[in-house]
């Protein structure tokens, strides 16, 4: 949307002087550093935190996610009992 927005200003569309267009390219990297850091200040980190949240309640209620490679090395029959190859052995 920023992109856009310098793409449509009047004096973008001509050939400026260099120093010119220097200053409006500084203009423009420093509106975009502004909404990134308003960005992730309020919207990006709350959003997080939340996140953190919602899975600390649900690995205490049902216990903490184990990757299937975890548990093949703790138990060699875990994943076939997984995949409903255990009843086949």
């Amino acid at each position: 949307m920023l992109i856009e927005v310098y793409a449509r200003v009047p004096w973008m569309r001509n050939q400026n002087f260099v120093p010119t267009e220097l200053f409006l390219v500084a203009m423009f990297v420093t509106v975009l550093l502004a909404c990134c850091a308003l960005t992730h200040r309020y919207i990006e980190a709350p959003m997080q935190r939340v996140g953190r949240r919602v899975a600390g309640r649900l690995d205490a209620r049902f216990g903490p996610d184990v990757l299937r490679s975890e548990r093949r090395r703790s138990d060699p029959t875990a994943g076939l009992q997984a995949d409903g190859l255990a009843a086949r052995r």
